[in-house]
């Protein structure tokens, strides 16, 4: 029986997640969802997006029947994954900002590392819980992409 895992994402940028998804998995079966109907998530609050997310992973979860999910959404990640193990019983995976930035910036000697997070990623809080610890670099800043009035 083929494996079926559905790759979830506010947008495209996703795609290259399940690009790598596929990669690991190639006897698996795939569907990706982009949200495009509420992009982008930082323009949203967080109560909202776990509404908004949650609601539509239960329909997607019904007309779709994966065995597994991929949060391919740095916000939603950081924001409604928490929530949604306690409501499906499917596993969940998710993307994480910024993990393994140690590792890359100590690789290749640089002693910085910027970060392109959404407002609400970045004013939770949640991601630097949750992302690799930045003891390597010396200076590590953060770009937040405005939100749209």
């Amino acid at each position: 029986m083929t494996t079926a895992i559905l790759v979830f994402d506010s947008g495209l940028g996703g795609l290259t997640v399940f690009r790598e998804v596929a990669k690991a998995r190639p006897d698996a079966s795939y569907v990706y969802v982009a949200d495009d109907a509420f992009f982008p998530y930082g323009s949203h609050g967080e109560d909202e997006l776990v509404a908004r997310v949650g609601a539509l992973t239960g329909e997607l979860l019904a007309a779709h029947r994966p065995d597994l999910v991929v949060i391919a959404c740095n916000t939603a990640s950081t924001l409604v994954l928490p929530h949604l193990p306690t409501r499906f019983s499917v596993p969940f995976v998710g993307t994480v900002p910024m993990k393994g930035t140690e590792n890359r910036a100590r690789s290749c000697g640089s002693t910085s590392v910027e970060a392109v997070l959404q407002a609400i990623t970045m004013m939770s809080g949640r991601w630097r819980s949750i992302s690799s610890p930045i003891s390597a670099v010396t200076r590590a800043t953060s770009s937040v992409s405005p939100r749209p009035a």
